[in-house]
């Protein structure tokens, strides 16, 4: 069974979680926790990307269709898009 210090434990969503299964803290204090840690993730996620130059960003808004966003994704990992 997983314990306080399990790695599974430390992910997003748990961590936030068990205080108010062990009845520590409130639902919504629990919520709050959980929204702010995933905001904080997704920043780190974004400046971690945005300091890559060998990224190529695909925006689904720019295809009329996910078909075409996928084709051209296959292109771009084969290479032969850039």
């Amino acid at each position: 069974w997983l314990t306080d210090d399990s790695t599974a434990m430390q992910a997003i969503g748990y961590k936030e979680i068990i205080p108010y299964i062990k009845g520590l803290i409130s639902y919504e204090d629990a919520i709050e926790n959980l929204k702010r840690s995933s905001r904080r993730y997704a920043k780190r996620q974004l400046t971690w990307f945005g300091n890559r130059d060998d990224i190529i960003y695909v925006n689904l808004d720019n295809y009329d269709n996910t078909d075409e966003c996928a084709k051209e994704c296959a292109q771009i990992i084969k290479g032969n898009i850039k």
